[in-house]
C-alpha cells in the first residue's frame, strides 16, 4: 500500500492544471484604405504655347483661350453679387490660372502690405487658390494673395487620428495639419482696373517633381475670392461645412488636356504600412497585341527624402489584366510619407497615383481602460497591425499577446495575422491585485506595450 501511494504522488506535477486563458474572446477585422475615386465632372484644360511676358498681355491671351470657371457663393452656391471667375491652362513648364473679381466704381481695394508673409492676409481683399495635384484628395497647397501682389502659402494635409469622444479605440477622426513654413518661392503679378481687378498664378511642374507636364492627368484645384466690398465670399466649387474652405474632397477636377486614347489602367493600394506592400493595378488594353508597361514605385519621408524604391515590368494581354505590384515599406520609417506610383507605355504615362500617408508603429495596442477592479471579469482592447498587404494573412508572420506581472504570465499566439485589427477581451478574473503589462509583438520586431493596473475593489458587486 505504501508503494502505491508513493507512485501516485510521483505522477501529480504532470497532472497540473493549464494555465489560465488570456483572452475571453477576440475578432479579427479587415479595415481598407479607401481612395476617392475620379469625379465624372472632369473639366480638359488647354495647353498654351509662347504666352507674352507682360502681365496684362498674358491675361488676355488667357481668357481668350483658356477655360473659363464661373464662380458662385459660399457656401450656398448661389449667384454671386459682383462676379468672379478663373481662366485655367497650362504650359510645357506651368500650371497657369488668371483670378478674376469685379468690384464697384470707386471702390479702394482693401490691401495692406505684409511685413511678413502672414495667414492674416486674408483680412484684405484676396484671392485663394487651393491645389491637390494628382487628386489625393487628402494633401494640398494653398495660397493667398491680395490686391499688392503680397503671397501666403502653406502646405497642408487631412492626417486620421483617434476620436478622443469615441468609445471605439479604434475610430479615428480627420485632423487638418497646417505647415506654414512652406514656401513655394511662387510670384503673382496683379492687375488693377477700375471695375475689376485679377491675379496672374504660376506653379512649375517641377515642384512636384515632373520635368513635363502630367498629360492626361486629373487634379483637384478650386478657386476662391474674398469680396471685402460687400462681405461676399465665392468659389469655383461650393465647399459648405465645418472646415471651410479646406475640403479637398469637395474641390473640382481638372484635366491636363484631353483623355488620353488607348490603353487604360488604375492603381489600388488596399493597404499600407511597413513590411511588404502590395499594389493591385488593373490594365485595359482595346488592341489585339499585348503590351509592356513599365512600372515605378518611389517612397519619400516628410522631408521629402527617397526612402525606398521599386520597379519592374508587366505585359498586358488583351482585354482587361489584372496585376500585383509589389514595393518595401522600412519598419523604421514613422510620420507622414508618400507613394507615388507611376505605369507607363514606353514614354507615355498610363497611370499616375500618389497616396499621402502617415505611418506610426507597426503594432499598436489601445485599451481605454487601464485600471481595473478586481471585481472586473474582462478588459476590452484593440490591435492594430499597420502593416503592408504583404505581411497579412497567411505569409505574415505570428502575432502574440502577452499579460505579464505579479508572478502571473498569460499568453495567446496568433499563427499569421487575418486581418489589420484585433479586437479582444481580456481575462482578468482571478488575478490579483498590482501592475501587469499587456505585450503585443508582430514576429520579432519591437514589442508594444500597455501598462494594467490591477486594484482591490473597495465593496463587492
Amino acid at each position: 500500500m505504501k508503494t502505491a501511494c508513493t507512485l501516485l504522488l510521483s505522477f501529480l506535477p504532470l497532472l497540473s492544471v493549464a494555465a489560465p486563458a488570456l483572452l475571453k474572446q477576440s475578432a479579427w477585422e479587415t479595415i481598407k484604405l479607401v481612395r476617392p475615386p475620379v469625379p465624372r465632372d472632369v473639366a480638359s484644360i488647354p495647353m498654351l504655347r509662347d504666352l507674352p511676358k507682360a502681365p496684362a498681355d498674358r491675361a488676355r491671351q488667357i481668357r481668350a483661350k483658356g477655360v473659363r470657371f464661373p464662380f458662385v457663393t459660399y457656401p450656398n452656391g448661389g449667384k454671386p453679387e459682383l462676379a468672379s471667375t478663373a481662366y485655367v491652362c497650362f504650359t510645357p513648364t506651368h500650371l497657369v490660372a488668371v483670378l478674376e473679381g469685379h468690384q464697384s466704381n470707386g471702390y479702394e481695394l482693401l490691401a495692406r502690405p505684409q511685413e511678413k508673409e502672414d495667414g492674416h492676409i486674408w483680412n484684405d481683399d484676396n484671392f485663394e487658390i487651393f491645389v491637390d495635384p494628382f487628386l489625393s484628395r487628402s494633401e494640398y497647397i494653398h495660397f493667398i494673395v491680395n490686391p499688392l501682389g503680397d503671397v501666403f502659402d502653406q502646405r497642408c494635409y487631412e492626417k486620421r487620428v483617434s476620436d478622443p469622444k469615441a468609445a471605439d479605440p479604434a475610430a479615428t477622426i480627420v485632423q487638418l495639419i497646417q505647415e506654414r513654413e512652406y514656401d513655394s518661392g511662387a510670384r503673382v503679378p496683379v492687375l488693377r482696373e477700375t471695375d475689376y481687378w485679377a491675379a496672374l498664378f504660376h506653379l512649375p511642374f517641377t515642384a512636384f517633381g515632373l520635368k513635363a507636364p502630367p498629360l492626361g492627368q486629373v487634379w483637384g484645384l478650386n478657386f476662391c475670392h474674398t469680396n471685402r466690398e460687400n462681405k461676399e465670399l465665392s468659389q469655383w466649387r461650393a465647399t459648405p461645412g465645418r472646415l471651410g474652405f479646406h475640403q479637398p474632397q469637395r474641390f473640382g477636377a481638372l484635366r491636363f488636356g484631353e483623355a488620353a486614347a488607348g490603353l487604360e489602367a488604375e492603381v489600388e493600394m488596399p493597404h499600407f504600412g511597413a513590411g511588404r506592400n502590395l499594389l493591385a493595378a488593373t490594365v485595359r488594353e482595346p488592341g489585339a497585341k499585348q503590351t509592356k508597361l513599365r512600372w515605378r514605385v518611389v517612397l519619400t519621408d516628410a522631408q521629402a527624402k527617397v526612402v525606398g524604391r521599386d520597379s519592374g515590368t508587366l505585359r498586358a494581354a488583351p482585354g482587361e489584366t489584372q496585376h500585383t505590384l509589389r514595393f518595401a515599406v522600412p519598419f523604421t520609417l514613422r510620420g507622414r510619407c508618400r507613394v507615388t506610383v507611376e505605369l507607363l507605355e514606353q514614354d507615355r504615362t498610363v497611370a499616375y497615383v500618389v497616396y499621402n500617408q502617415s505611418l506610426g508603429e507597426a503594432v499598436a495596442l489601445a485599451v481605454p481602460l487601464t485600471q481595473i477592479y478586481t471585481t472586473d471579469t474582462t478588459v476590452e482592447g484593440t490591435l492594430r497591425l499597420n502593416l503592408g498587404g504583404g505581411e497579412l494573412g497567411r505569409k505574415g508572420k505570428a502575432v502574440t499577446l502577452e499579460l505579464v506581472g505579479m508572478k502571473q504570465r498569460r499568453r495567446v499566439r496568433f499563427a499569421s495575422p487575418e486581418g489589420n485589427v484585433l479586437r479582444f477581451r481580456v481575462d482578468t478574473q482571478g488575478l490579483p491585485p498590482g501592475d501587469y503589462v499587456l505585450r503585443a509583438v508582430y514576429g520579432r520586431r519591437k514589442p508594444c506595450e500597455q501598462p494594467l493596473t490591477i486594484i482591490p475593489a473597495p465593496f463587492p458587486f
